[in-house]
């Protein structure tokens, strides 16, 4: 993949527009999306993005009264010319120019799924923003505003042209407090090798990398005390083993001999960023999840496994659940989803025996049901899952009472829902 040279010196600095064109030429196709403003016969850009080395561009275009919005796909010495100042002659418009010029644009490294300017992209990338006039690379647009108008036109209807603008560019709300943006911004997508799936567990870390130099790539990991480096296998697949879990101020990168291709940074385990490749497999797996969630209408929580009649209640919401969507009932967790941990003096597996025995005395038929006891924060849980059945659970079969729920809620179905119940096949 061509690019220029001092990208891979530094994460961000300053080219030429010249520089840039050349690279944009040696591109046989770019992508490319237009807003545009109608003045005096010619279609003036107000802002451009120019898409290499990323995925193919479905042809669209939304045309209004004074400015219309295009997306499509455009030889690189075309896209090369728009950049210069140059004007161009699209057959459905007429000429088309970049409204006003620069000198210089600003690049900079991002990593993969790193939002920036509202544009999270799955591969690291380098982009180029360009301002207009003197040296102000990056700087906001200052030139033809838009008219101030509803657009309704051959595409979707908007409050006005921002509006339009980052619904076409960015698939989101315009928002006012961000200012506006670049004449152009120009994306160079980095294919040979970057991070796809990062899983993290109390005792290893898992990385899954793509691309077309994964073979070449190194793969680091580097703590405060430590610092290992390994290389993936045939399919792309590497392992640290955690002796500590995932220490606070931890990077993994992903490099090549002279520079970095992608890369992560843990500043601390509880700190997470809404990054799709990162998954955490905390302690209780899915158990941690249910718990963070809280109660609802498939999880409960029950502090401890009472004595007498009182232990019964939560046989109501194994009733429940078995009679709809299934759902799970956590014991050794607080109403307010502290974890508190089963407090017995007992063998965990006779408290289980115990639960069972109860389920399979109170039911007829017993439904589907099964029992874990994972360790959650260093505390053991006991997790009853009821699975979902075929058919109204009573509870009590000798004075059978049918049992739903309602939010986090259990609460007996009256009369004339229960016959309704009975009478769906």
């Amino acid at each position: 993949m061509e690019t220029l040279k001092n990208v891979n010196e530094s994460d961000q600095g300053t080219h030429s527009i010249d520089e840039l064109s050349d690279l944009i030429e040696g591109f046989q196709i770019a992508g490319v999306r237009l807003a545009l403003l109608e003045e005096l016969g010619v279609w003036r850009i107000l802002h451009g993005q120019i898409a290499l080395d990323g995925d193919s561009v479905t042809e669209r275009t939304w045309r209004y009264r004074k400015t219309t919005f295009l997306e499509r796909e455009m030889p690189g010495t075309a896209v090369a010319a728009l950049l210069r100042g140059e004007r161009a002659d699209f057959p459905e418009l007429g000429l088309v120019e970049t409204a006003g010029t620069a000198k210089t644009a600003e690049f900079q490294r991002h990593r993969s799924f790193k939002e920036w300017m509202r544009l999270k992209q799955p591969w690291p990338h380098t982009t180029w923003t360009i301002g207009v006039g003197g040296d102000g690379a990056g700087g906001l647009v200052d030139g033809p505003e838009p008219p101030r108008e509803l657009l309704v036109g051959a595409g979707p209807n908007f409050n006005g042209f921002n509006e339009a603008l980052a619904s076409f560019f960015f698939g989101q709300a315009h928002d006012s407090s961000g200012g506006k943006p670049p004449r152009w911004l120009v994306q160079q997508a980095g294919r040979s090798a970057h991070l796809t799936e990062i899983i993290i567990s109390p005792t290893d870390l898992t990385v899954q990398i793509t691309g077309n130099q994964t073979a070449e790539a190194s793969i680091e990991l580097t703590t405060p005390t430590d610092h290992r480096t390994t290389r993936a296998d045939s399919e792309g697949r590497a392992v640290f083993p955690l002796e500590k879990g995932l220490e606070p101020a931890t990077m993994l990168m992903v490099r090549n001999t002279s520079t970095w291709t992608d890369h992560r940074y843990f500043h601390h385990p509880d700190q997470r960023e809404d990054d799709p490749s990162v998954i955490w497999r905390r302690p209780g797996g899915e158990v941690a999840d249910l718990i963070e969630g809280g109660e609802g209408p498939q999880v409960e929580f029950k502090r401890e496994i009472a004595r007498g009649e009182a232990g019964r209640k939560f046989l109501k919401t194994v009733a429940a659940f078995a009679s709809s969507d299934g759902g799970f009932i956590l014991f050794g967790i607080d109403d307010d989803a502290t974890v508190a941990g089963v407090l017995t003096d007992k063998p965990i597996d006779e408290l289980e025996v115990t639960i069972s025995n109860m389920i399979e005395t109170m039911f007829d038929p017993v439904p589907d049901f099964a029992l874990t006891h994972p360790q959650v924060e260093g505390k053991t849980v006991i997790v009853l899952q009821v699975h979902p059945g075929s058919r109204n659970y009573p509870l009590n079969p000798r004075q059978p009472i049918y049992y739903k729920r309602v939010g986090a809620t259990t609460v007996p179905v009256r009369q004339p829902e229960l016959e309704a119940r009975m009478r769906t096949p």
